[in-house]
């Protein structure tokens, strides 16, 4: 699995800045747009992970997890219908 960090994370993103930095320096960098982090509008890297992006993935799981099991009480109850 991978490991996380903030290279994989859905707040962050490529610009035109980071793109230019990657080609000259041989290395993966992305910016963070999540304006709660306290990386946000920095250059970020495999190294990098916050705590925002830890909480989203667990909260995301969560959510999943809960909507399936919602999904799978309706159709239960549906089929005595």
């Amino acid at each position: 699995m991978e490991r996380d960090n903030c290279l994989i994370c859905m707040y962050s993103e490529y610009d035109e800045l980071t793109i230019f930095i990657n080609e000259l320096t041989n290395s993966n960098s992305i910016k963070c747009n999540n304006k709660n982090s306290p990386y946000f509008r920095e250059c970020v890297s495999d190294c990098n992970t916050c705590r925002l992006f830890v909480d989203s993935i667990h909260y995301f799981s969560q959510k999943d997890r809960k909507d399936k099991l919602d999904n799978l009480k309706n159709n239960k109850f549906n089929d005595f219908d």
